[in-house]
């Protein structure tokens, strides 16, 4: 079964220019791991943000665990966001004063509160990152 599926998205962004995504498809399932590649301007990053839920199709839908992301309203698709959807931006997103920890830390700590260091440092073990740069909330990884 698909955790994600996005069926036909279209999403253009001028009236009469050629759609940054043109009946795109696709399915992944529960832990699948996907790269979305291609040249500068082909539509990664307006795919990713439909996928996420930061940018709404112009036709087309995507199905989150079997339910339709955008049949919800605002807020609960803000409420979403923010308990299943995480995003790691390439840079300009990242906070300077930050350590790349306290960076991966921020959102789940805003949610969860202290617990939120525990589980950065586990995410983050688990992953590129590798983190042994000291925190400045004390603790290293």
């Amino acid at each position: 079964m698909s955790i994600l599926a996005a069926q036909d998205l279209v999403r253009s962004y001028e009236r009469g220019a050629p759609p940054s995504l043109d009946r795109v498809s696709l399915q992944v399932a529960a832990g699948e791991f996907l790269a979305v590649a291609g040249p500068s301007g082909s539509g990664k990053t307006t795919l990713l943000a439909i996928l996420g839920g930061l940018d709404r199709p112009d036709s087309g839908r995507v199905m989150l665990d079997g339910e339709d992301l955008y049949a919800r309203g605002a807020d609960a698709l803000t409420r979403l966001r923010a308990a299943a959807i995480s995003f790691v931006f390439q840079s300009h997103n990242l906070l300077p004063t930050l350590t790349a920890l306290e960076n991966v830390s921020l959102a789940v700590y805003c949610k969860r509160g202290a617990a939120a260091q525990a589980e950065a440092c586990h995410l983050a073990s688990s992953s590129a990152l590798r983190l042994r740069a000291p925190s400045r909330w004390g603790r290293r990884c």
